[in-house]
């Protein structure tokens, strides 16, 4: 009588422990992407946090530009450019966010000559949040807006803006789940409500 292990014997252990392994390595490779997902999606939503304390501490301290202009420059749905001193100088910079290609950006333009004015050419452009699924983010309202209002129609009178909702659809891969995440701010500039 001979001790050992047939051949059918050791061909069923090493299937059944390849077969162990590739469920372990499966397993392993399916927390780390989950991983890699939910900390993608944390930064998104840390770095979006970060811009909306920015534009929501630039938006309520917006005032005239240094050459007498009014606090609000332009309004779209894809742009806002007003004038706020957001680097606490004492002068009002021109301030643009606008969205370029999924990425909301900020534009920066510090006032400059004498007189002092606002040269397009001087603007600095950093980027504020990434992985945008619409370019509709920005929609203002008057001041009687009490929540139940439409946003004001296109184009805008800039004088009667007193509200600004910005929403923020932000999906890295439309093509994976959970979907995008939308998080709406709402802003009363205070500086112009006595306009």
């Amino acid at each position: 009588m001979s001790r050992g292990f047939t051949l059918i014997e050791i061909i069923i252990v090493i299937g059944i422990f390849t077969s162990v392994m590739i469920v372990i390595s499966l397993f392993v490779l399916d927390i780390a992407n989950n991983e890699i997902f939910f900390t993608e999606s944390i930064n998104s939503e840390v770095e979006t946090r970060q811009a909306y304390q920015t534009i929501i501490s630039e938006l309520r301290s917006m005032g005239g530009s240094v050459n007498g202009s009014y606090a609000i420059n332009a309004a779209s749905s894809s742009s806002f450019t007003f004038f706020s001193d957001s680097d606490g100088d004492g002068y009002t910079e021109q301030v643009r966010y606008f969205v370029d290609g999924g990425i909301l950006k900020k534009g920066l333009i510090k006032p400059a000559g004498n007189p002092f004015g606002y040269k397009i050419g001087d603007e600095k452009i950093t980027e504020a949040v990434h992985y945008l699924v619409s370019n509709n983010v920005f929609s203002y309202f008057g001041a009687n807006y009490d929540g139940n209002q439409s946003p004001l129609g296109y184009p805008i009178n800039l004088d009667s803006i007193r509200m600004i909702k910005i929403q923020l659809s932000i999906d890295k891969d439309p093509n994976v789940l959970p979907g995008k995440v939308v998080l709406p701010a709402y802003i009363n500039m205070r500086n112009l409500r006595g306009i």
